[in-house]
């Protein structure tokens, strides 16, 4: 209890030690408005598992290749005439700062037109709207983004929660993000989602900044981040965080991700109990 009570106190919460005989190793904690409580059970979750595992969304808990990746693909066909294989487009990301999907999608777009389109022709608000056009469906079509399968069962993530505290580190828009776990039913799992809004212009993956942030809402400073591409891997060794390569669903190769500082790369979701756990 001790120790406990000095945890709260160093995060600037008070809680009351119990000085009858018996109670020692017991603390009494008034009960707050809800958000208060809501921040006294995540630095709860915090002090018992002293430890965070974050992970990266795209390729590594939800299987995006029949939704973001194929909206790269319809996003590149509309503007370059032709639309590239999945191969190509993990190539492309495999040179690192392209986490963001709609980066990715002009770059290729760029490629593959030798510069026929350029400032007002291609603007990257263009993009942007057709590649959502695509991923969330307009005029009653539907979106590719009904096509996500989640990776990691629910029976995983909750054995894992039982050790870990768990968050998510995603270059994806807040809602999107969101929406996606609560459709798995698996939100309930994760303490903090940094997504691409948390963080400034050029400080999205490889900077360690979204995963820095993460540790400091959780009030932790150590733990590992699961990731399938470059950029991952890169981010999570920049914020002094092991990092678990995963290549169960594309991504970058196996030897790629040990080269930019994976501690280890996992080719099933069934291992992340193996290594955790």
């Amino acid at each position: 209890a001790e120790q406990v009570y000095q945890e709260f106190f160093t995060r600037g919460i008070l809680v009351r030690k119990i000085a009858f005989s018996g109670l020692e190793n017991y603390l009494r904690v008034t009960v707050g408005p809800k958000e208060d409580m809501e921040f006294f059970i995540r630095q709860l979750k915090a002090i018992l598992r002293p430890k965070a595992l974050l992970f990266d969304l795209d390729g590594t808990l939800i299987d995006t290749r029949d939704s973001y990746d194929a909206a790269i693909q319809k996003t590149v066909g509309v503007f370059a005439g032709a639309e590239p294989s999945f191969s190509e487009i993990n190539k492309i990301r495999e040179e690192g700062n392209f986490n963001n999907d709609w980066e990715l999608s002009f770059e290729i777009i760029s490629r593959n037109t030798a510069g026929a389109y350029e400032g007002e022709n291609m603007a990257m608000q263009k993009v942007v709207s057709a590649f959502q056009g695509f991923l969330l469906g307009n005029g009653g079509e539907k979106g590719l983004s009904e096509n996500e399968k989640m990776l990691v069962s629910k029976n995983i993530l909750a054995e894992l929660y039982k050790t870990f505290t768990l968050g998510i580190v995603t270059g994806r828009p807040r809602e999107e993000a969101l929406a996606s776990l609560k459709k798995f039913s698996a939100l309930e799992y994760f303490d903090v989602v940094v997504a691409m809004e948390d963080c400034p212009e050029g400080k999205q993956k490889p900077d360690p900044y979204g995963i820095q942030l993460a540790l400091q809402n959780l009030g932790l400073k150590d733990g590992f981040y699961a990731g399938n591409s470059v950029d991952d891997i890169t981010a999570a060794s920049r914020a002094g965080v092991k990092s678990i390569g995963v290549s169960f669903c594309g991504g970058a190769s196996t030897g790629l991700l040990l080269k930019n500082g994976a501690v280890s790369v996992i080719s099933n979701p069934e291992q992340l109990l193996e290594v955790f756990i």
